[in-house]
């Protein structure tokens, strides 16, 4: 399901077009820098949680987006392993794909 929000959607598709044409999210970051552009983030702790924020485009955050099974259409679960340490903090590892509990493909019809 698309944001409600254009902007934020046309943010998004210039995100995709940009790595579709140029293979590289250095250059969709480049991009976004050269033109000036500023790119959505919801912040998700603190005073301001659930607050849509325009900010400079980060490597880090376009490889998130563009790693990010939803958009490609997948609810997955276990892309990720948390384990409790004996000193109670937690431990946060990636787990390969192939090891994946549920990849469901969203059906977007014929």
């Amino acid at each position: 399901i698309l944001d409600p929000d254009a902007e934020i959607q046309a943010a998004m598709r210039l995100v995709f077009e940009t790595f579709e044409r140029t293979g590289s999210a250095m250059q969709t970051v480049k991009l976004f820098h050269e033109q000036g552009l500023r790119f959505p983030r919801c912040m998700r702790k603190g005073l301001n949680k659930g607050e849509l924020h325009w900010v400079q485009a980060e490597h880090s955050r376009i490889i998130q987006v563009l790693h990010n099974p939803r958009y490609a259409g997948a609810f997955v679960y276990g892309r990720v392993r948390t384990r409790l340490l004996p000193d109670g903090k937690h431990r946060t590892t990636k787990v390969p794909q192939s090891d994946w509990q549920f990849v469901i493909p969203v059906y977007t019809g014929p």
